[in-house]
């Protein structure tokens, strides 16, 4: 099998370059294509001095966002004819012993689209849930609010329970570090460039699920993650990154998950809530912090 790696860069050389030299050895990837998202400091100049047979690298013309980024570099690896893509934020680390294991689970369940371990963070502690379930639309709706989505049950959480009940499979696994079936991701039509950050798990996880395909969770392997390191260093504003979460919540659950007319219209005038919202949790953070 043939085995190929996405890495995202925006702004980000340093945490980039500690990912690259740390898998760069690994026999399991054959090729590791580095895209740098249009970044504004010397990322490009210092990340091309790693080019070799193995790693390559992409300038975009655009800071395109995740998805736009991510398919750049997986439209470069499908010249090299790839069974399996790993998609991985610059701000993780892993073990070759995890890439094999990910590759056992491709050949063991034919029906497999997606393969994620345990996410950890540089203590050792988990991070955020590892993997969550699709709720129904409302729910979804009503848990875009932080202070509305209190009121409900979190429905959207695995126990680990019900992980293993369900032999590790879920429905969404975060974006971080996952591999995927090439094939299998290409019947979906890649990620959905229309968001620019955010819910592009969800999305991928809706047309996965539409076609029949499984997403599994490794709840016995794991590896680090130091949460938004790069997110926070390219957009350190609260205020915009809760907006353009909004914004892609929004497109989200307007094309993915809208059966009716109804629908539409509730989310349309529920978020005008939701900009209020923002601005009342934006005004206490910046004066009552």
């Amino acid at each position: 099998m043939i085995i190929g790696c996405v890495i995202l860069n925006y702004n980000d050389y340093p945490t980039t370059l500690t990912l690259l030299n740390m898998i760069k050895r690994y026999e399991s990837i054959n090729y590791i294509v580095v895209v740098d998202n249009n970044s504004t400091d010397n990322s490009y100049s210092i990340l091309a001095k790693e080019e070799s047979s193995k790693i390559h690298l992409i300038r975009t013309q655009l800071n395109g966002g995740y998805s736009y980024g991510n398919n750049i570099g997986i439209s470069h690896l499908s010249k090299y004819k790839i069974d399996l893509i790993i998609i991985a934020n610059p701000d993780i680390l892993f073990e070759e012993d995890i890439v094999k294991k990910m590759i056992k689970s491709f050949m063991i369940d034919k029906n497999l689209s997606a393969v994620a371990p345990y996410a950890l963070n540089s203590t050792g502690r988990k991070t955020l849930e590892p993997a969550w379930k699709l709720n129904n639309s409302f729910r979804e709706l009503m848990q875009t609010s932080k202070i509305i989505s209190k009121l409900f049950k979190d429905g959207n959480k695995y126990s680990e329970e019900e992980i293993r009940i369900n032999c590790c499979s879920v429905d969404i696994l975060p974006g971080s570090f996952l591999m995927l079936d090439y094939k299998k991701f290409e019947s979906i039509g890649f990620f959905d460039e229309s968001v620019f950050l955010y819910c592009e798990e969800r999305i991928m996880a809706v047309k996965f699920k539409e076609k029949g395909y499984k997403s599994k969770l490794l709840i016995d392997e794991s590896y680090i993650h130091n949460h938004s390191t790069s997110i926070n260093k390219s957009i350190k504003s609260y205020h915009r990154k809760q907006r353009i979460w909004l914004k892609s919540r929004k497109y989200y659950l307007l094309k993915y998950r809208s059966s009716n007319t109804g629908f539409k219209v509730l989310v349309h005038v529920f978020y005008i809530y939701l900009y209020i919202e923002l601005l009342i949790i934006a005004f206490a953070k910046k004066y009552f912090n």
